[in-house]
């Protein structure tokens, strides 16, 4: 087991409390948002014991993203929840294999000069513009 499953492990019994009490959405974007730091800041640990409290950082905020996303799409979804909850695990699997294939390939390719983080950039904004507008009004 890793640090971060550890974490993950601890935290998401608690992910959907936590949600109804702040609101499904409002505990996923800002899960997400929070999320950003450590994985920034596990990029630039000095030692070991540096990345594994970051990857433990991102463990902990990991369920308020993807446990309370489970529920939102099975409350806010009228038709096609099962549809949109296969889509929704197929691209974070699908997202994980290739963004870390992808990462690798470009960080080789492009290693010391700025068209890395654009390319990452480019690519996160493109794959980010899509929905079908098939779900209940938000809260």
């Amino acid at each position: 087991m890793t640090i971060s499953t550890l974490a993950v492990a601890l935290v998401a019994p608690f992910a959907g409390l936590v949600s109804d009490r702040w609101g499904r959405k409002r505990i996923i974007v800002l899960s997400t948002l929070l999320l950003a730091l450590p994985t920034l800041l596990a990029a630039t640990s000095a030692n070991f014991a540096d990345l594994v409290f970051w990857r433990f950082c991102q463990g902990f905020l990991t369920p308020g993203v993807s446990a309370v996303t489970v529920v939102y799409i099975n409350e806010e979804w009228l038709t096609g929840t099962g549809m949109a909850m296969s889509a929704y695990v197929s691209g974070t699997v699908l997202g994980g294999f290739v963004g870390r294939s992808l990462a690798a390939v470009a960080a080789a390719h492009f290693a010391g000069n700025g068209h890395l983080s654009c390319w990452v950039h480019s690519m996160y904004w493109a794959l980010s513009r899509s929905g079908d507008g098939s779900r209940r009004s938000v809260k």
